[in-house]
């Protein structure tokens, strides 16, 4: 699949109005649904203890025995319906630009090479998995219309049952993988996401989940080709309480709140840079499944999970679009995070000179507030920062960037390791 150099999108746009009416809404739905939780229980179970001899536990017993059924049965499919009501920032984007290489170890970036920027999915889950009935027409269908123009499927799965896998689905490409769970003395501590199962060979080794794993140094672990730094599944799980509080005041707050690079997953990312004194290159999972939903309604489909997230990819000019290609840039860190509901990424490039006397920063056409990290401490901020911004004969370490728009993260880059 050859990639062209032509942008084609559609803007984004936001209506105030219609934005206080989604936030009324989930306002109201969340009262109708959570307040049975702590109003409505609470005096049942008064009537049912008339001597009040329990009335100090009554809050516990209702966030122990309520909260774990009826809670979870309600919270979450309310929630996933809230997110998507919330998601102010509607668009499609088709995006095929021209961008750069980032740097690994000291950066050496041929000047002479041109690079284009192609978009795609890690961590997503068809009718293969036990937990999904998406179809791969489905996703391809959802993909085209975001500008995803390649998937890696991670199922739960051992190994390829038979049937037909083809390559390619409405021109999107289609890459199979499978998601196993990582135990450390028998316990669950992230996914082994590997890929591709067409082939005879593991070509491709991703640990996913990292907000259940950390690894201390004298633990065995193989040598990764990249980790899941941003996961929505894992943002909703781990601050499931804080989001559902936000549902009463702050609805608006919910959306962005999932897309974020959490700080103990770049606090890990850092870590294990320095512990295997190379850059770990990163991508964003979806972890899109298509399963949740209240009367055949999806409150979870593929088309929305897209818009939200997605991984970047740097490839040569000239280079075909290939499983081969696609797992090389991987390798080789030339990556980037990207919030698209925020805006189009196009024109962000980020590297550094073959001598290392320079890093470069390049933004999109849209631009944000940039910020410059090494080593994981913040140490040059732009409020409003200029289309292109170089850092000159800088440290040894790791540098990366961070780029945010309207006060939300919108992406982030890979590491570039300057010795």
């Amino acid at each position: 699949m050859r990639i062209g150099l032509k942008t084609n999108k559609e803007a984004f746009s936001e209506n105030d109005s219609s934005r206080a009416a989604f936030c009324l809404l989930v306002r109201t739905w969340a009262f109708v649904i959570l307040s049975p939780m702590f109003v409505i229980t609470p005096l049942i179970l008064l009537v049912r203890d008339p001597n009040r001899r329990k009335l100090k536990n009554v809050f516990l017993r209702v966030v122990l025995g309520i909260g774990k059924t009826v809670g979870w049965l309600m919270a979450v499919p309310v929630f996933l319906f809230l997110v998507i009501v919330t998601g102010t920032k509607y668009g499609q984007l088709n995006i095929e630009n021209a961008a750069r290489s980032n740097k690994q170890a000291v950066s050496v970036r041929p000047e002479q090479k041109e690079f284009i920027d192609v978009r795609g999915e890690i961590h997503v889950h068809s009718f293969l998995s036990w937990d999904s009935k998406g179809t791969f027409e489905e996703i391809a269908q959802a993909a085209k219309k975001n500008g995803i123009r390649w998937i890696i499927l991670t199922d739960h799965i051992g190994q390829l049952p038979p049937g037909n896998y083809p390559d390619e689905v409405d021109n999107v490409l289609f890459i199979y993988g499978q998601e196993r769970c990582h135990k450390i003395d028998g316990v669950d501590c992230g996914s082994d996401l590997r890929a591709s199962l067409k082939d005879s060979e593991r070509h491709l080794n991703l640990y996913g989940h990292i907000e259940k794993f950390r690894r201390s140094p004298n633990q065995q672990w193989e040598r990764c080709d990249g980790i899941e730094l941003v996961s929505l599944h894992g943002n909703g799980r781990t601050y499931l309480g804080k989001l559902l509080a936000k549902l009463f005041w702050a609805p608006e707050e919910v959306y962005p709140d999932l897309t974020v690079a959490t700080r103990e997953n770049l606090t890990y990312w850092q870590k294990l840079a320095e512990l295997e004194q190379r850059p770990i290159p990163i991508f964003a999972a979806p972890d899109a499944h298509q399963n949740m939903g209240i009367l055949g309604v999806h409150l979870d489909p593929y088309g929305f999970i897209f818009k939200m997230i997605s991984t970047h990819i740097w490839i040569e000019k000239n280079e075909d679009l290939n499983q081969a290609s696609i797992f090389r840039a991987i390798k080789l860190g030339r990556t980037y995070i990207a919030f698209d509901y925020l805006g189009d990424t196009t024109g962000f490039q980020f590297w550094a000179a073959e001598n290392a006397n320079c890093i470069r920063v390049e933004l999109p056409r849209l631009t944000g507030k940039l910020k410059i990290f090494r080593d994981n401490t913040l140490i040059a901020e732009y409020q409003s920062a200029p289309s292109s911004v170089s850092v000159p004969m800088p440290l040894p370490g790791f540098w990366r960037v961070e780029v945010e728009r309207d006060g939300k993260p919108w992406i982030v880059s890979g590491q570039i390791l300057v010795k």
